[in-house]
């Protein structure tokens, strides 16, 4: 008897329901969500480095914030 363990984590404000354990690598992908080139990554309001994205494991309640430079003025 198996019981399949998820998580509740939100990104960007929003809930999102993900299995654990998961990288933080890992629930981008399963989120569909790219990190785009300029943006940076925050968990629990501290940016990740992109080194450490595969090494990073997410824990219930976390919150993920993606942060998109605004360019111009």
């Amino acid at each position: 008897h198996l019981v399949a363990l998820s998580m509740q984590i939100t990104v960007n404000g929003k809930p999102h329901q993900l299995p654990t354990p998961l990288s933080l690598r890992e629930a981008l992908d399963s989120l569909g969500l790219t990190l785009p080139t300029h943006a940076a990554l925050a968990l629990n309001e501290r940016v990740v480095p992109r080194s450490a994205l595969d090494s990073t494991q997410l824990q219930a309640d976390d919150a993920l914030l993606i942060i998109q430079p605004t360019f111009g003025g």
